[in-house]
């Protein structure tokens, strides 16, 4: 009797520390915060996506700019390159875009004593895309304000200077939820590039022109780069003004 009285025992003291263990397991589950799921491209934009083929946009991100004011600046100062890490950790999953790695940017500041890449006027940062042979540049500047950080940035069309699309987003500060930031803006750049594909591979092809002409000296490759830019984009003038002259001589 008195060892079915122990066994009883022992079987409630497991059901007990079953049930403890099982509540502190769904009390856990409750408070660890859910991140915020990633934006979806619609399925004609997914479509276009998955149908981009081969050719890539080469894509280079700058530095952004910090324009906080007072002792908060030098606090947020990492930023000024950890913006563009993550940018560039984002970029790199969207299939459209080749990115330029930091290495490079790197040696090109160096190469036009640039002290970094951030808050160069638009001329420099023009110069910077040709450089690296991007067709698009991603820069910008982010600032605290009461507590509100703010985030602007813009894309940019190396060839003609030209902004194809502007993003501003503010949103309460808080460290850890800067890559969801990250993620939205790195989404909706991948519409605009999606939106924009046929001047932006204009331009992929234009650039591979460039390089056939002047670096290999293969003038019929050039043409053929140069004809398949004014394909993409028959509003290119620097493609129609290769094809004439090529055709010319």
């Amino acid at each position: 009797m008195v060892r079915k009285r122990k066994v009883t025992l022992t079987m409630r003291l497991f059901v007990s520390v079953g049930l403890i263990f099982s509540l502190l397991v769904f009390a856990l589950s409750c408070a660890t915060p859910t991140p915020s799921p990633k934006p979806k491209l619609d399925l004609e934009q997914s479509k276009r996506l998955q149908n981009w083929g081969k050719e890539k946009i080469t894509i280079a991100v700058l530095d952004f700019e910090n324009n906080t004011s007072g002792g908060q600046k030098a606090d947020l100062d990492a930023l000024r390159t950890g913006l563009t890490d993550m940018f560039i950790s984002e970029l790199m999953q969207i299939p459209i875009f080749k990115v330029i790695e930091r290495t490079r940017l790197s040696q090109v500041a160096n190469e036009l004593a640039l002290p970094d890449l951030a808050g160069v006027d638009a001329d420099t940062a023009q110069q910077i895309g040709r450089l690296v042979g991007a067709q698009v540049l991603y820069y910008g500047s982010f600032m605290l304000v009461v507590g509100q950080f703010n985030l602007n940035a813009r894309l940019v069309r190396v060839e003609t200077g030209e902004i194809i699309s502007a993003t501003s987003k503010r949103m309460k500060y808080d460290p850890d939820t800067i890559l969801d930031l990250v993620d939205k803006v790195g989404f909706d750049l991948s519409k605009t590039a999606n939106d924009k594909q046929g001047y932006l591979l204009a331009d992929v092809f234009y650039s591979k022109g460039v390089v056939a002409e002047e670096e290999e000296d293969d003038y019929e490759k050039a043409l053929e780069y140069y004809q398949k830019a004014l394909e993409r984009d028959a509003e290119n003038q620097a493609a129609r003004s290769a094809v004439q002259r090529l055709s010319e001589e």
